[in-house]
């Protein structure tokens, strides 16, 4: 195809300006000054072997598993915006048979993945910066060493690059002990680095580099304690580090500019520069008399000398000694003397000549000057005299005081006002005399207010006391009035005054204020401003799982964070393996992880459901606070899937904190769940586990892989946090619902008050209401029946037929229930309790069979020790749609741990018949089933289980019986608790919960 010449020539251009952008990307230009190993591509050079790349070239050591040294080049035109990729990966470039270090390989050292040519001296396009990122350019490096000093140092060559100069650069590790981390990378005891600093010019780098070329060098220990310690303090040379490493530096430059700037300390002076050896000193003498100053140098070649008198050089004062005769004033001042030869120079100290017998003289009388009211006057005298002047300013004919500037050569009198008009002089003394200028007049000339430092912008956190301030400049007094919102601000007191003061600010304080400034010659308002009171936002931690620890937002004061994986084989892993994230809606992260897990009902036990867990642990004195979690799952398994999530409080019991639904198939979703806040002690860690299984539907127990993506972990650090108490947090209410009948298949709840105070107490019979929100079957007329031991003390069949039905429905409001129509027939019982166990019976009524459901609330305001501690219902229990179904609450700032027990087998110690075979228990958080049991004894607590239940004073079950039961620690929230029939059994049933300590 023939294009158009100007195609070709403006394709020429954009070449050329191309190559001007990167002009030194490209593996010619980074080993300039030569290959001080002798490095080879050759694959059997297994300890020096050379890798050529564009952006910087190596040699690399198979034995330590890292770079020998690192050369590149570094000018202005390597420093874009490409910003920092953070995608560490293994060298596959690398031979066959060298190790190829993993991204992994340094996780959990202490040490950092150090980059020897940095990130930031890449930054004109993606490619390049990535390619720092290859493990053949890291060594391991302490934090306080790669995060700190040697950070530093790398803003300095950068910052001489920005300044037109070439740095030509080489670094790399030295001083090894035999310390090693994860697969054998050698641990080095130093880092060094060289840097040329060339300036800019024609032809090569190398061919303007001379004897006098800067150069620096420095070694710095990797070790931690050097992060703050200025770069400076480990200037070496590179014949030390030659010493230290046995590589030739600067082999392509000629012999005596690679000897002498192998030699050259920076900062030090040039060998054979001159430097002085003894300083002049000053001198004191009469007027008349005589005077010498003195220097002592050395140098090769000849020194000469030139001396000055306050920087102005003395002609013919050009030896080492300056003699001065029939001293008069206009020798007065200071001098030094600069030592010169070939190879450089030298100045010395400034020393005086002090002369006595000198009175003051006014060489420059104060002039007159005229201010503004408000603004600065300042007022000058010049003086000549020896020994030492004093100063001392007057008004009017007396002496200032309280000014500081009033002992000095210039007056200053900042915020001028009428008052501060008059004649001012100033009496200058010293040993000899004194003298009086002439007066200057002061006039200040009235002014209207303006504003000499504006109010800004606030935010404060609620609670805090907003500042708000300004500084006015004009003819004083002045009347101050705040606004907000253009609304003048009353009943504070400060707001008349130059600082407004809001002690305790809410959210009603925000807004946008100014300041409205009065005197007799006019006003000012200021820039309106906004005063924003809000909570910063919390920090967020996040994982994208190309390595296990968080990539972001891991505050300082908190340690850990690193994920491990647990697979159904009873292994915990580090997370080693990623795969590359799919798009979804919320993704964020480039990586995701994942292991086999066995999809079935969740098992906490050892060999288990396979779940992801991290602890984070706040350091000495400071408490954490995680108010927020949210992670990116999918499984690949069939059928119904399910997470659940538990946080372990430092040795405390693990809390289920949240659970829902897990998309299988494949099908990415981020998930959000709503957790209740989790306090730790101090210096206390905290612990997640996130465990996937099957959920309620699954056909059985498989293998599927499930994975999660863009983990996230809200938090803050504080002092002095409250921890909540578990002994503050009760049962505020159950619910049950069961099919239900006359006689024997009446529904029975049991529940005991705590304490020794009543206690109000709501309990309802739905059944028609239910039917209006789709529940088949529901109870045509329920019937209520309220017992303490054999007496019945209360009952209802129709809850507005009560004599308290206004109450009734006013308490079911309060207590969250959903209403009862007007005149339906569901019944209601409220009444005041006193402490003890009492019984609660629902049944049909003068109806037919259904569906009920019996609930009983807590009415009465928390207070330790007066709660429900166990609630119960019996009644009949089969599969599917008839299973018994308790729902419970959990009120309260704490998790609160219980023992939930479905009971069939064991309730024929009580005479009772037809009972439920083989019971299945199954806890429910909202839809999600969590927790599954369907026989006591072959618990992994089985032991704990007996304890608890005995403690309680439950009736025991038998060893080996299908009862059920488990023990639970939960949020505080809504739980629902299921009796069923295993293999489609039926019968009566016992639904248990009981507060455990």
């Amino acid at each position: 195809m023939n294009l158009p010449r100007r195609f070709v020539l403006l394709a020429l251009v954009v070449l050329q300006l191309a190559g001007i952008a990167r002009a030194t990307i490209g593996a010619a230009l980074q080993s300039q000054l030569g290959n001080p190993s002798g490095a080879t591509a050759v694959a059997t050079a297994t300890t020096n072997y050379l890798i050529a790349r564009p952006q910087y070239s190596l040699s690399y050591n198979n034995t330590t598993r890292e770079p020998n040294w690192v050369s590149w080049n570094l000018t202005t035109a390597d420093l874009g915006s490409s910003g920092r990729s953070d995608n560490f990966f293994q060298d596959t470039t690398l031979p066959a048979g060298f190790y190829q270090v993993l991204t992994t390989d340094f996780s959990g050292s202490g040490f950092d993945r150090g980059h020897m040519c940095p990130s930031g001296d890449r930054t004109v396009t993606v490619a390049d910066n990535e390619a720092t990122f290859f493990m053949t350019n890291m060594i391991p490096q302490a934090p306080d060493n790669n995060q700190g000093v040697w950070a530093n140092f790398e803003s300095e060559c950068r910052t001489l690059a920005a300044a037109g100069n070439e740095v030509l650069i080489i670094t790399g590790p030295s001083g090894f002990s035999g310390a090693t981390i994860a697969s054998g990378v050698a641990v080095a005891g130093f880092t060094w680095k060289i840097a040329v600093v060339v300036p800019a010019g024609a032809g090569t780098a190398l061919s303007r580099i001379t004897t006098t070329t800067r150069v620096i060098a420095i070694k710095i220990p990797n070790i931690a304690g050097v992060r703050s310690n200025p770069w400076q303090n480990y200037i070496t040379t590179a014949a030390q580090i030659q010493a230290d490493t046995g590589y030739t530096f600067f082999s392509e430059l000629p012999d005596n500019v690679a000897a002498a700037l192998r030699a050259r300390a920076d900062g030090a002076p040039a060998a054979g520069s001159p430097t002085i050896t003894t300083q002049p000193v000053g001198q004191t003498a009469a007027v008349g008399g005589s005077a010498s100053f003195s220097v002592v140098a050395a140098g090769a070649p000849t020194l000469t000398y030139q001396w000055s008198r306050e920087e102005i050089e003395i002609p013919g004062a050009t030896a080492a000694t300056l003699t001065l005769s029939n001293l008069a004033a206009t020798a007065l001042g200071n001098y030094t003397v600069v030592v010169r030869n070939a190879v450089g120079s030298v100045t010395s100290a400034a020393v005086p000549l002090v002369l006595t017998g000198l009175p003051p003289v006014v060489v420059t009388a104060p002039p007159a000057r005229t201010v503004a009211a408000g603004a600065t006057a300042t007022l000058a005298v010049v003086a000549s005299g020896s020994p030492t002047l004093v100063y001392q300013w007057r008004r009017a004919g007396l002496a200032i005081t309280g000014n500081t500037s009033a002992a000095t050569a210039s007056l200053v009198l900042p915020n001028a006002q009428a008052a501060d008009a008059a004649l001012y002089d100033v009496v200058i003394t010293n040993s000899v005399g004194s003298v009086t200028s002439a007066a200057a007049l002061l006039s200040v000339t009235p002014a209207a207010p303006t504003i000499a430092v504006a109010p800004v912008a606030q935010t404060v956190a609620p609670g805090a006391t907003a500042t708000l301030t300004v500084v006015a400049s004009g003819t004083a007094p002045f009347v101050y009035q705040w606004r907000r919102g253009g609304v003048a601000i009353t009943g504070n007191a400060s707001a008349t005054t130059a600082t407004l003061a809001i002690p305790a600010a809410t959210s009603a304080d925000a807004g946008s204020y100014d300041v409205v400034i009065t005197n007799a010659l006019g006003a000012v308002t200021s820039t309106p401003f906004a005063l924003t009171v809000a909570v910063a936002p919390p920090p967020v931690v996040a994982w994208d799982f190309s390595v296990a620890e968080p990539f972001r937002g891991l505050p300082a004061d908190v340690t850990g964070g690193a994920v491990v994986q647990r697979n159904n084989n009873g292994t915990t892993l580090t997370l080693t393996t990623v795969s590359v994230s799919s798009g979804y809606a919320g993704a964020t992260g480039t990586s995701n992880a994942g292991a086999a897990a066995r999809v079935g009902p969740l098992n906490l036990a050892e060999g288990g459901s396979a779940f992801f867990e991290f602890t984070l642990t706040p350091v000495a004195g400071r408490q954490l606070v995680v108010s927020g979690i949210s992670f990116g799952a999918r499984s690949t398994g069939t059928g119904p899937q399910a997470y659940a999530l538990f946080a372990i409080n430092g040795t405390a019991a693990p809390v289920l904190v949240g659970a829902g639904p897990l998309a299988n198939n494949s099908a990415w979703t981020l998930i959000t769940p709503a957790l209740f806040p989790v306090v730790s002690a101090a210096a206390t860690p905290v612990t997640f586990r996130l465990y996937g299984y099957g959920g309620a539907g699954n056909a059985g127990t498989s293998t599927a892989n499930w994975r999660i993506d863009d983990l996230a972990v809200t938090l803050t650090t504080g002092v002095g946090l409250t921890v909540p108490n578990s002994a503050d947090s009760r049962l505020a209410s159950l619910a049950s619902r069961t099919r239900t009948a006359n006689g024997d298949q009446t529904a029975i709840a049991g529940f005991s008050i705590a304490g020794t105070a009543a206690k109000p107490v709501l309990i309802r019979a739905a059944g028609p209401t239910l039917g209006a929100l789709g529940v088949n079957g529901a109870l045509a007329a329920p019937r209520l029946e309220l017992y303490r031991g054999p007496t019945e003390i209360g009952t209802n069949a129709g809850w507005s037929t009560a004599a308290n039905a206004a109450a009734i429905s006013s308490a079911a409001a309060r207590s969250g229930a959903f209403a009862f129509p007007a005149g339906s027939a569901d019944s209601a019982i409220l009444t005041t309790l006193a402490p003890g166990g009492y019984t609660v019976l629902m049944s049909a009524g003068t109806g037919a069979a259904g569906v009920g459901l019996l609930e009983v609330y807590d009415l009465a305001a928390p207070a330790p020790g007066a709660n429900l501690p166990s609630l119960a219902t019996r009644a009949i229990a089969g599969p599917g749609a008839d299973a018994l179904i308790l729902g419970l609450t959990i009120a309260g700032p704490a998790p609160k741990r219980v023992l939930i027990r479905g009971a069939g087998p064991a309730l024929a110690q009580f005479s009772l018949g037809g009972l439920l075979a083989r019971p299945q228990l199954t806890l429910f958080s909202g839809l999600t089933p969590v927790l599954q049991n369907t026989g006591w004894s072959t618990s992994p607590d089985a032991a704990a289980l007996a304890a608890a239940a005995a403690q309680v004073g439950a009736f025991a079950f038998a060893p080996g019986s299908a009862d059920t039961a488990m023990i639970v620690t939960l949020a505080p929230g809504a739980y629902t608790a299921q009796v069923s029939g295993i293999g489609d059994t039926t019968g009566l049933a016992l639904v248990e919960v009981y507060e455990l300590p």
